[in-house]
């Protein structure tokens, strides 16, 4: 490298390292200045950043030294690549089935998993009986994210999962990024917020990432609220349509409250609502699983 006046000299330096097959020329730049102590040494200081080689650099060497003059290097600052490893979790069965659903962890996941070994790590988790699988079938798509007020890639992903099997609303996945390493990293959950009905547990249940949320997360689709039933009568009863006294959810502030309504709840709610409170009128029966919607027969 020259060392002509500092704007040539630093042009050369960008130009010759650039022209490496490995290094990205648009995101290399040099600055040139005269060594600290002229006292001591006669010399020049080339600061040479690499602002969108991705990962790790490795620190150059000397290879070349021209006369008696030495050549040193050292690294200011070590670029960041994300390592280490983080956890996924999930709750199971759905809340209209059981009244406290389990939570599910994935063992550790490396941090640059790809989108074949995150899908089989996520639907080999299975329940305490070891049959159902928690997270059901997956489909992954991993693709590398650079955040928008960054310019070089770090190491980072997106992974979208896409749950093909299991039915209603999926609660937001719970995240473990204790173990991952890298400046600044942190590990995020979008989940779309689609409304005053988008609850788990009675809490609303949504997240974004907080830069560069795509918005294209979507949540399943359940049947939630209420509803009202009308019947024709017959020669003792007259016809009757109820208001929307009918929940899909058990409410109340018991600790059943967030299951889906049972056989027995309907058949009083019929009993007080469509014959007038005489009882023995009806027999209510529901079926024992819920459709993909989480929607009951009875």
């Amino acid at each position: 490298v020259g060392t002509e006046l500092a704007s040539v000299s630093s042009s050369d330096w960008e130009g010759k390292l650039g022209g490496l097959s490995v290094i990205d020329s648009t995101g290399i730049v040099v600055s040139r200045s005269v060594v600290a102590d002229l006292s001591a040494d006669v010399g020049f200081v080339w600061r040479v950043t690499f602002e969108k080689q991705p990962g790790r650099v490795n620190e150059m060497k000397c290879l070349t030294v021209s006369g008696g003059a030495d050549c040193s290097v050292s690294t200011a600052q070590e670029s960041s690549m994300i390592g280490g490893d983080f956890a996924l979790s999930t709750t199971w069965p759905h809340e209209y089935e059981i009244e406290t659903p389990g939570l599910y962890s994935s063992n550790s996941l490396v941090a640059n998993i790809d989108a074949t070994t995150l899908q089989q790590e996520l639907e080999s988790i299975v329940d305490g009986g070891g049959i159902d699988r928690v997270f059901g079938t997956v489909n992954v798509v991993r693709t590398p994210y650079v955040p928008s007020d960054q310019i070089r890639w770090s190491g980072g992903y997106t992974w979208m999962i896409t749950f093909a099997s299991r039915g209603g609303n999926i609660p937001a996945l719970g995240t473990d990024d204790t173990d991952l390493l890298g400046s600044g990293v942190q590990l995020e959950i979008s989940d779309e917020d689609s409304g005053a009905a988008d609850t788990f547990q009675g809490s609303a249940n949504s997240a974004s990432f907080t830069i560069d949320d795509p918005g294209t997360a979507r949540d399943g689709n359940q049947v939630s609220g209420s509803f009202a039933l009308s019947w024709d009568g017959n020669l003792r009863h007259g016809a009757v349509t109820s208001s929307s006294v009918f929940t899909v959810q058990t409410g109340g502030s018991g600790t059943d409250r967030f299951l889906a309504l049972p056989a027995a709840d309907m058949e009083s709610l019929i009993t007080q609502h469509i014959f007038g409170g005489v009882a023995n009128q009806i027999d209510v029966i529901r079926s024992s699983t819920p459709t993909q919607w989480m929607a009951y027969t009875y």
